[in-house]
C-alpha cells in the first residue's frame, strides 16, 4: 500500500520540488489530484470473539500478522507523512484484550478516541435526512415518536436502524408517508396513541392478519419491532422453504424450527458474560443438527428467510448477483449484529440455553477427568444425585 500511494498520481509529495516551485494556481491543481487513503477495520472485537483468532488469551499467528500489517502500515505513514489513515472501530469492553497483541496497546493509546452519544438533534438528523435524500416521507410526529421511544445502551442506534427499514417497507417501500400507523403495524408503539382515524385503520388491519401474528400485538416497544420480525420469520420459515424449493424434499414446521433453532445456537455464544456472534460454516451447523434427513442444502435452503433482502439477519445475504441464494457446505454464516441476540427474545433464551448445556458439559468433562486420574477408582464415580443430573 505503500509502495502503491508513492507511485500513484493521487499522492502529493510536499517535500517535492514540484510543489516547491509550484504558483497558486498549480497548487490547487495538485491538491485536486491529490487523495487521502483509508483503510477501515469494522468490528474489531472480532479478533477476541472468533477462536481462530483468540483464544484462552492467547492470539493466533495470523491474527497477529494481520494486526503487525496495519500497525506498520500506520507507523511508516507517519514516518514518510503519507495520507494513509488506519481506522479500528471495537466495543470498548474489549480495549483491555488489545494487550494481547505486540505493539497495538501503543497504537491505541497514541490516537484512541472514544465516540459520544448522539445528542436529540443528532438523532433526529439520523433519522429524517437519509428519508428526505431518498425522496420518502416522513412524519414529524412519528420522528418525535421515534426518539422519545428509543431505550438506553448501546443498541439504540441498530433497533432504531432495524425499525426505520421496517417502517420503509411498510409504507410501501416510502410511497407512503411513513407515520405512526406503520409503526404501530410493526408493534412499536400502542394503537392508542394512534388518531381516530388511524385507529380505525389499524383495527381492520389487525383483524386481517393471520392469527398467530396478533400475540405479537400485546407488547409495543422498538425492541419488539425487532423481535417480531424475527419471530415471524422463524413461524412462517417451513413455509417459505416450500414455496421456494417445491421440487427438493419436503420438511414439517418441527423440522424447519429445528434446524432454526440450532443454526442460531451455533452462530452465538456467551463470552465472559457476553452474548456474541460465532461464525461457523453451512456444513458444521448440519454435523451439529446430525440428522441423516438434514443436507447442507436443505439446511441452507431452510434459513435463506433469513438471508432476503428486508430480512438480512443471517449473512451472507442474497443479492440480485446470480447464486447468491444457494449456499455451499464451506459457506461461512454469521449472525449481521449482536443486537438480535440481546433483543430477539427468543434468540436470548436459546443462547442461553446453550451456555447453559455448555457448562454442564465442562461440569461433567471435570468429573470424568478426576475419575480417570484416579485410575478408576470406585469412590470417584458419580453419586446417584449428579449421575441423574448428568
Amino acid at each position: 500500500l505503500i509502495k502503491l500511494n508513492h507511485s500513484s498520481p493521487a499522492n502529493l509529495d510536499y517535500e517535492s520540488d514540484k510543489w516547491k516551485k509550484a504558483d497558486e494556481k498549480e497548487k490547487k491543481s495538485l491538491k485536486r489530484k491529490a487523495a487521502n487513503l483509508l483503510i477501515l477495520a469494522d468490528q474489531f472485537e472480532e479478533f477476541f470473539t472468533n477462536p481462530e483468532n483468540y483464544s484462552k488469551g492467547v492470539t493466533s499467528k495470523e491474527s497477529q500478522v494481520v494486526v503487525n500489517l496495519l500497525i506498520e502500515t500506520a507507523k511508516m505513514a507517519l514516518e514518510q507523512k503519507l495520507p494513509i489513515y488506519i481506522v479500528c472501530t471495537m466495543r470498548s469492553d474489549y480495549i483491555g484484550q488489545c494487550a494481547a497483541f505486540r505493539g497495538l496497546p501503543e497504537m491505541i493509546g497514541f490516537s484512541q478516541f472514544f465516540v459520544p452519544r448522539l445528542k436529540r438533534k443528532e438523532i433526529q438528523q439520523v433519522i429524517v435526512d437519509p428519508a428526505l435524500l431518498s425522496g420518502n416521507k416522513i412524519a414529524r410526529r412519528l420522528t418525535e415518536t421515534l426518539i422519545n421511544e428509543m431505550s438506553e445502551g448501546f443498541d439504540q442506534l441498530p433497533v432504531l436502524q432495524h425499525t426505520l427499514n421496517a417502517l420503509w417497507n411498510v409504507a410501501d417501500k416510502g410511497n407512503e408517508e411513513m407515520d405512526l400507523l406503520q409503526l404501530a403495524k410493526l408493534a412499536g408503539i400502542s394503537p392508542s396513541y394512534l388518531p381516530y382515524e388511524d385507529k380505525a385503520k389499524f383495527e381492520a388491519w389487525l383483524a386481517s392478519i393471520p392469527e398467530f401474528k396478533k400475540d405479537y400485538y400485546k407488547n409495543f416497544s422498538l425492541e419488539q419491532v425487532l423481535s417480531a420480525h424475527s419471530d415471524i420469520l422463524f413461524k412462517t420459515a417451513d413455509e417459505y422453504y416450500e414455496r421456494y424449493n417445491a421440487e427438493a424434499a419436503t420438511i414439517g414446521k418441527e423440522d424447519a424450527e429445528l434446524i432454526i433453532k440450532t443454526a442460531f445456537q451455533c452462530l452465538t455464544k456467551i463470552d465472559e458474560g457476553r452474548a456474541v456472534r460465532n461464525r461457523m460454516t453451512l456444513q458444521e451447523i448440519t454435523e451439529v443438527l446430525n440428522e441423516p434427513r438434514f443436507t447442507c442444502e436443505i439446511v441452507g435452503a431452510v434459513l435463506n428467510i433469513f438471508r432476503e433482502q428486508g430480512n438480512t439477519f443471517i449473512s451472507p445475504f442474497i443479492t440480485e448477483i446470480a447464486d447468491s441464494k444457494s449456499l455451499k457446505p464451506g459457506t461461512v454464516l454469521d449472525v449481521t449484529h449482536e443486537s438480535l441476540i440481546r433483543n430477539w427474545d427468543r434468540l436470548t433464551q436459546w443462547a442461553n440455553e446453550e451456555h447453559e448445556s455448555w457448562l454442564t458439559y465442562k461440569d461433567f468433562e471435570k468429573q470424568l477427568q478426576r475419575w480417570l486420574q484416579n485410575d478408576r477408582s470406585s469412590g470417584y464415580l458419580l453419586p446417584i444425585g449428579p449421575l441423574t443430573f448428568f
